[in-house]
């Protein structure tokens, strides 16, 4: 393996966070190079072989080879900095970090930087909910999933259907920072007031210049679909490789920007319960305490 061929930062979750906005974001500069494919899937070493609803869709983008991971950053250029953005990589933390050790070692590289996002675990988890509503995997009631998790579990569904299990962030990112104290925890509350204050402090941490973002675009926004017949046929529209490849790169974007924004239009908004908050208030009660100790941040708010 030769030097500079993996990437510089890992943007490791958690999962519905604001990762995929912040990924979108960042791979906006000229100076990074983030790859197309919304997740890379390689540190985490996840058996391809999870059985829940349409779990097939994930195993078949999950990366076990390491040149074919290497291949995915192929297209930077050498004034770019790489990054990965696969949010299970937080939540199989011990795997992913053995693995980073494993690779930047024999690399010889320094280790990658990493970036972690947090959003209050309620919500989260509601949100983690309705996107999987949205991608009609989903079938039961928020409470109803909870309460199956042990046995979706046993099952071994996707990692992504842990929706309780996922939001106990102080075991997940403690390791990281033991690991790599140069850790940047960001606050999801934090980049939702002031994006661009955010992503100034993101480019200052990677070490390229600051840039204004264009922070009128929306990604992965997650909602119960108003006529699931129209959502299946638009969320599935893909520009086929042989058209992609003639077609200039600014139009391929605005191309891709228009269909989100047609699936969005379909997207109908829907609340926690105030009953469904209750619950998830004693469930995350002790460990809102500890995440706000580990960061030396007040995070009381999650919990009103």
């Amino acid at each position: 393996m030769k030097n500079n061929i993996l990437p510089e930062f890992l943007i490791v979750g958690a999962a519905k966070s604001g990762t995929t906005a912040i990924a979108k974001y960042l791979s906006e500069h000229e100076q990074i190079f983030i790859p197309e494919r919304k997740e890379c899937r390689f540190f985490s070493e996840m058996n391809a072989d999870f059985k829940g609803p349409k779990d097939n869709h994930v195993n078949k983008t999950i990366v076990k080879d390491v040149n074919q991971y290497i291949s995915l950053f192929n297209k930077a250029k050498n004034n770019q900095i790489k990054g990965d953005a696969s949010p299970d990589y937080l939540f199989h933390y011990d795997k992913t970090i053995a693995n980073i050790k494993k690779y930047y070692g024999e690399a010889g590289q320094n280790y990658p930087r990493i970036i972690i996002i947090l959003r209050n675990p309620i919500l989260r988890a509601f949100s983690n909910y309705m996107h999987l509503l949205r991608d009609d995997r989903e079938k039961e009631t928020f409470l109803k999933g909870i309460a199956l998790e042990k046995e979706r579990t046993n099952e071994n569904w996707e990692w992504f259907w842990r929706y309780k299990e996922q939001g106990f962030y102080t075991k997940q990112i403690k390791p990281f920072i033991d690991a790599f104290p140069d850790t940047k925890v960001i606050i999801y509350d934090d980049f939702r007031k002031d994006n661009q204050k955010v992503l100034n402090e993101l480019t200052d941490y990677l070490e390229v210049d600051r840039k204004q973002f264009d922070l009128a675009k929306k990604h992965n926004e997650s909602g119960k679909p108003k006529n699931r017949v129209f959502h299946k046929v638009s969320s599935k529209l893909v520009i086929p490789p042989s058209v992609r490849n003639i077609i200039p790169e600014k139009k391929l974007n605005q191309l891709k920007e228009l269909k989100q924004v047609v699936v969005k239009r379909n997207l109908e908004k829907i609340n926690i319960s105030e009953d469904e908050k209750k619950y998830l208030k004693e469930v995350y009660k002790e460990e809102i305490i500890q995440l706000g100790e580990l960061l030396n941040k007040d995070l009381s708010h999650w919990l009103k």
